[in-house]
């Protein structure tokens, strides 16, 4: 195959156009990851923001929690407080009773023989009569 002057020129052309259609294809292409990356380092930095407002808001809710916790406990050492006032109270009734049962016991028992002992005295008193 032969090929004339002229159309060896076309043939150039052809090949000097697609390689300025390949060099517009790379030049986009080239733009198009510059913006990729740009968008990657904003997601990136964005990514950045919200795990900082993250770690803000579980440090907030951690004091929070801390917070109830404390009062809970203070809440707690209330009642068992409470609690053992009136425990003490109760003992303290029930050693009262204890006292004046064993008291009264004492005063039952010494009248009792107190009357026994009279009741001795007038028997002896009445055996000494000859009654």
């Amino acid at each position: 195959m032969i090929i004339e002057k002229g159309e060896a020129g076309n043939g150039m052309k052809n090949i000097e156009e697609r390689v300025a259609t390949l060099e517009v294809a790379v030049e986009n292409m080239t733009n198009d990851i510059l913006e990729i990356k740009s968008e990657i380092k904003e997601i990136r930095k964005d990514i950045k923001e919200l795990d900082k407002k993250i770690d803000e808001k579980i440090t907030q809710l951690d004091k929070k929690i801390d917070e109830k916790i404390t009062q809970l406990d203070r809440k707690i050492d209330e009642k068992t407080d409470k609690l053992g006032r009136k425990i003490d109270k109760i003992n303290d009734r029930i050693d009262k009773l204890a006292d004046n049962i064993n008291s009264s016991n004492k005063w039952f028992i010494a009248t009792v023989i107190t009357a026994i002992v009279g009741i001795i005295g007038i028997l002896i008193a009445l055996f000494k009569m000859g009654i």
